[in-house]
């Protein structure tokens, strides 16, 4: 459903009726691109399996994921969404009231016909099968995290391509992974046995974010996102294939993003990013502030302020 200058929704409701995307389609979508289990179901229906590939036991709960969403590879996001995406996602709680806001200097059976419209939509939302769908986890992971843990595997990706393979802490301090450690080594620590702690827990950081991601991948790969739950059968990444899936991922991406500017046209995936970025530099500066207030604290004069 277009969207029209004098019919607007309001409240959460508008996303569905209008079918547009949050950031969680987004990043479900990025799941699947670095999904080792997803890459296999892909060569499987494309009849490029090798005979001495392995596969995993459960290739048919990812096959099924596979046959309702389709070939990702080299398609921008937007252009997935409106094809398929869409229509791919469904609801817990349905829709029960809608809440509208009319243009009145329009003509009265112009607005009526878009309430219509609009009603008819609504319910189409209501009706979509749940067997035909696929549903989001409730559960505490918060995209920001979910955001730092594809963004270590996509810029690990981006320094293979470049023939960079530089220490996992080298990873974190370059993009500057959410951690007082990594702020401490940007900082510079003249002590070289701090630094070199410093370096090694943020290894290990890491590490088990990097391991957090698979599970993300792959657990999305098989319909259930977000979970970073471990199971027996999910696959590694595939670190000598997957830099080339991610860079002409990003070249499809960049592709599109130009071919909207040239027709002045929005580039909505970005515009779903940058609000996942706008909330993440909202949480640094409350953070920089926190610690602000808490230095005003303990460097009072009052000693019930003093922080030890």
């Amino acid at each position: 459903m277009k969207k029209s200058n004098s019919l607007k929704f309001l409240g959460p409701e508008a996303k569905t009726v209008y079918e547009e995307p949050d950031i969680e389609h987004l990043m479900f979508y990025q799941c699947l691109i670095l999904s080792s289990s997803y890459a296999i179901a892909h060569r499987i229906r494309c009849n490029q399996l090798r005979k001495t590939e392995v596969v995993p036991k459960d290739i048919d709960s990812v096959l099924k994921i596979y046959d309702q969403v389709g070939n990702i590879y080299k398609k921008p996001f937007e252009k997935w969404w409106r094809k398929i995406g869409n229509g791919l996602f469904y609801e817990k709680k349905p829709i029960r009231k809608l809440t509208l806001n009319l243009n009145l200097q329009k003509n009265s059976e112009d607005l009526l016909a878009e309430v219509k419209q609009a009603i008819a939509q609504a319910k189409k939302a209501n009706f979509r099968s749940a067997d035909k769908g696929i549903s989001f986890e409730v559960n505490k992971l918060r995209s920001i995290s979910i955001f730092y843990r594809l963004f270590l595997v996509v810029d690990r990706c981006n320094y293979l391509e470049e023939k960079r393979n530089i220490p996992y802490w080298k990873i974190a301090t370059e993009m500057n992974f959410p951690s007082q450690q990594v702020e401490a080594l940007n900082r510079g620590i003249k002590n070289i046995d701090a630094a070199n702690k410093a370096r090694e827990y943020v290894s290990m950081l890491v590490c088990r974010k990097l391991s957090e991601a698979k599970f993300l991948a792959e657990n999305a790969a098989r319909g259930i996102f977000p979970s970073i739950t471990p199971f027996s059968t999910a696959i590694d990444f595939d670190f000598k294939k997957l830099p080339k899936i991610v860079h002409d991922q990003e070249i499809a991406e960049i592709m599109h993003m130009e071919n909207q500017r040239w027709s002045n046209k929005p580039v909505l995936q970005w515009d779903y990013a940058s609000v996942l970025i706008k909330n993440i530099q909202k949480q640094k500066r409350k953070n920089r502030q926190i610690l602000a207030k808490a230095k005003k604290i303990s460097e009072s004069k009052n000693p019930i302020f003093r922080l030890n």
